[in-house]
């Protein structure tokens, strides 16, 4: 009786996980219709984001900027010349500027810079931006961080 239930509680238990995967963004395939594929796609990126911005410093923000990498990609590719590359321009530009604050970077100047005037490129592409500097987009970029962390609940927590 004991090595049934056993059985069964592990059955159910790996059924419930299969369940969530399915059903979790990060690993959910891509759907084949292109609206649902691009939705799938915002809320990874969404959540890669989510993880480079690092607010308790624990992330592995290099490989969060990678998966925004391959997100990007894939958004373009499923855009497909659609209205959404000014929109892809952005999340790129903001990547570009992730990329130059990155650790690995802020010893190599060149390639900072390289990244900073890829991001300006990527701004001015997008159009209707007042400023589309990569000083400008690194305020935004530490504006939202602050704000992802400021709602992230364990620093709600600690706030109070």
């Amino acid at each position: 009786m004991v090595v049934g239930l056993c059985i069964g509680g592990g059955i159910g238990y790996a059924a419930a996980l299969l369940k969530a995967g399915t059903h979790s963004v990060l690993l959910a395939r891509p759907a084949a219709d292109s609206f649902a594929r691009v939705y799938s796609d915002m809320g990874k990126l969404n959540a890669a984001e989510t993880l480079a911005s690092n607010c308790k410093g624990t992330s592995d923000v290099l490989s969060a900027l990678a998966s925004e990498a391959d997100l990007i990609e894939d958004l373009r590719k499923a855009g497909n010349g659609s209205e959404l590359s000014p929109t892809i321009d952005v999340a790129e530009g903001r990547l570009a500027i992730r990329i130059a604050a990155s650790p690995g970077l802020a010893k190599d100047p060149k390639l900072q810079s390289e990244q900073e005037a890829r991001a300006q490129k990527l701004l001015g592409s997008a159009g209707s931006w007042r400023d589309p500097s990569a000083a400008r987009m690194r305020q935004i970029v530490l504006a939202l961080d602050q704000e992802q962390c400021h709602r992230t609940p364990s620093n709600r927590a600690q706030t109070r």
